[in-house]
């Protein structure tokens, strides 16, 4: 197609255009990639909860292999009113220092409020054995706040009208969602 004005044989200007049927087919595709489209970019939170439970999982299953590695207990301290959670080993006087993230190299500290493509997403419960924490010993086992075994522990973390539940089996240390 032309998009110039050229000289016919009779002497006649023909002026280039679109037709009509092509303008109708670019307005139906534009339209139909609109309907596609807009739905997709109107509501991430369930993205955004997907995202945060990998990563809670994944910081989970650092804590409990770190812990066997280094021989050193690992704990994840969960703050819902922080709505976040820091990973922390224990040093050799009892105490606890947050570690360095493996692939940021900064301190393991989480904070949804402020984390990016994270907005929405709320810690709503942790409960490890009545604490908020839950540690890892030397062998991976899971244990409560005051490092005894645990018995039941689960965290909840949600964006508005969805919500996933993180369990950390007793004696196994096996986390599901």
């Amino acid at each position: 197609m032309q998009y110039y004005s050229e000289l016919q044989s009779a002497g006649t200007v023909r002026r280039g255009a679109f037709t009509l049927v092509e303008l109708l087919v670019v307005i139906i595709i534009l339209g139909i990639a609109t309907v596609i489209v807009v739905p997709m970019l109107a509501n991430t939170d369930d993205l955004k909860l997907n995202s945060a439970t990998r990563q809670m999982v994944a910081a989970l299953l650092y804590a409990q292999t770190n812990a066997i590695a280094t021989q050193q207990t690992h704990q994840i301290v969960f703050d819902t009113a922080a709505n976040g959670y820091e990973v922390q080993k224990q040093n050799p006087d009892n105490t606890f220092t947050i570690i360095k993230h493996p692939v940021e190299k900064t301190d393991y500290l989480i904070d949804f409020d402020t984390a990016p493509g994270l907005k929405n997403v709320v810690v709503n419960a942790a409960d490890f054995d009545s604490t908020s924490i839950v540690r890892f010993d030397r062998m991976g086992a899971p244990c409560n706040g005051n490092g005894n075994p645990l018995t039941d522990g689960s965290v909840t973390i949600a964006v508005p009208d969805l919500s996933n539940t993180i369990i950390i089996e007793p004696v196994t240390g096996r986390i599901r969602i």
